[in-house]
């Protein structure tokens, strides 16, 4: 048994292994962020996890006035959960981010909290976004208007999309997940 090496419990003494990690998570926690990954179990040979690299990408665009995507997020008013300025709680939230997929907001005019974030693919973020005119259910009148035989300009017109896009939602190349077109 030794003694700590400093603190209010000083007068008490602890076997080695306890004053070891005592001491290994007091060094972690003066580290910084990638400390902080390690601390919370979400990096490994030096690299933080895609959960962790999420979390801090929608803290920097929430706070961070010098990021370039601040405008867009921080800037128009998006915030995130208050209990998500800590890494647990997140997590907690949201699970682990499964491969392939990213943090995105349901409604991309609201906060970012449990209610309104999801592990999206990259399909299902570029649905949503400001620039998207189609959600699955246009997909679906267009997907019904193409095969019934319809011009796809005309169907273009009514929807205010190209007639490309209609194309590629009758073949199956683009919302087959929602038509069931197949490519």
């Amino acid at each position: 048994m030794i003694a700590r090496p400093h603190g209010r419990h000083q007068h008490k003494t602890f076997s080695a292994a306890y004053v070891g990690r005592w001491a290994h998570l007091h060094r972690r926690e003066t580290m910084g962020a990638e400390s902080n990954a390690l601390r919370h179990g979400h990096a490994s040979d030096g690299k933080e996890s895609p959960t962790y690299r999420s979390w801090k990408a929608m803290k920097r665009r929430c706070d961070d006035e010098k990021f370039k995507q601040y405008e867009n997020y921080g800037g128009r008013g998006i915030t995130y959960d208050p209990r998500w300025v800590n890494f647990d709680y997140f997590f907690t939230d949201m699970g682990e981010r499964p491969s392939g997929t990213s943090l995105d907001r349901i409604d991309r005019n609201g906060n970012y909290s449990q209610c309104n974030c999801r592990w999206a693919t990259r399909t299902q973020q570029n649905r949503n976004t400001s620039r998207s005119v189609i959600n699955g259910d246009i997909a679906l009148l267009i997907y019904r208007d193409a095969i019934g035989g319809e011009k796809h300009q005309v169907i273009a017109d009514r929807y205010g999309c190209s007639a490309q896009t209609v194309s590629n939602i009758k073949t199956g190349h683009t919302w087959s997940d929602v038509t069931g077109a197949i490519k």
